[in-house]
């Protein structure tokens, strides 16, 4: 559920107006790197599974099941090391600054106050049950 979750929100949400949000509370450079985490998600998740099915194809678990488990592991961390350099060399090509960025508006829409009071009575009436 939890990564489904995520996955929407990285659907649905751009880093920038994430960053933009995060700046606006004074947290500068936080929300850049949450949301290219959150955005690399889904690549990762991919990466590992590709890592699984070929440690698995090529026999890694039935005679050495630890050593198979280290093997997906160290493999699942350096493709996460070999995209996270990607993405700071990107940004750092784009001349990306956490200083220079600016915080964007928080705009509000119509249903925002219907759907901050629903949200506030769901908490409320799951902590009373």
């Amino acid at each position: 559920v939890l990564i489904i979750a995520i996955q929407n929100l990285t659907c649905a949400v751009d880093i920038s107006s994430m960053a933009g949000l995060l700046e606006r509370f004074g947290l500068h450079g936080l929300g850049f790197a949450i949301g290219v985490a959150l955005n690399l998600l889904p690549a990762l998740e991919i990466s590992a599974s590709q890592a699984w099915y070929t440690l698995k194809m090529r026999g890694g678990l039935r005679r050495q099941r630890w050593r198979g488990c280290q093997l997906l592991v160290i493999t699942i961390i350096t493709n996460a090391l070999k995209r996270a350099e990607e993405v700071s060399l990107a940004a750092e090509l784009r001349a990306f600054s956490p200083e220079k960025s600016r915080p964007f508006p928080i705009q509000q829409g119509s249903l925002d106050r219907a759907s901050l009071g629903l949200m506030v009575l769901t908490v409320v009436v799951l902590i009373l049950v």
